[in-house]
């Protein structure tokens, strides 16, 4: 995929629901798996998404909880939504993130040069 049609896929999952990401099995790729919005117009669902990086050397996430919830969120029946629902705190239990402010492809930095540099012409 070249970089302007994956920047515009990462594009369109701001804002949509993040069920699951990491590396896969194997540890070489790293998948997101998306819950896309109900369409407002239809008020239907679509299908369960998956992205897969392969060849994937970084990922990087990051919260955008503030430190304040962060500190109000730590206790563990927040993790499920049934014992956390009526506590103060982020309710960890829903099981989704919304993807918000998105996600950014670094297409030029000293890392993704160095492994440009000692990966050029290894890949499929």
């Amino acid at each position: 995929m070249d970089v302007i049609k994956l920047q515009q896929a990462l594009e369109d999952l701001f804002d949509q629901a993040l069920l699951r990401h990491g590396f896969v099995d194997h540890l070489r790729d790293y998948q997101l798996v998306i819950l896309p919005m109900p369409d407002p117009r239809t008020g239907t669902t679509p299908a369960t998404r998956r992205y897969l990086f392969r060849y994937c050397v970084q990922a990087t996430c990051t919260t955008a909880l503030p430190a304040h919830t962060w500190r109000v969120s730590l206790d563990d029946r927040l993790t499920t939504y049934e014992t956390g629902v009526e506590l103060d705190g982020y309710v960890w239990g829903v099981n989704w993130q919304a993807l918000y402010p998105g996600a950014t492809l670094i297409t030029d930095s000293p890392t993704a040069r160095s492994w440009a540099r000692s990966h050029r012409h290894r890949f499929p």
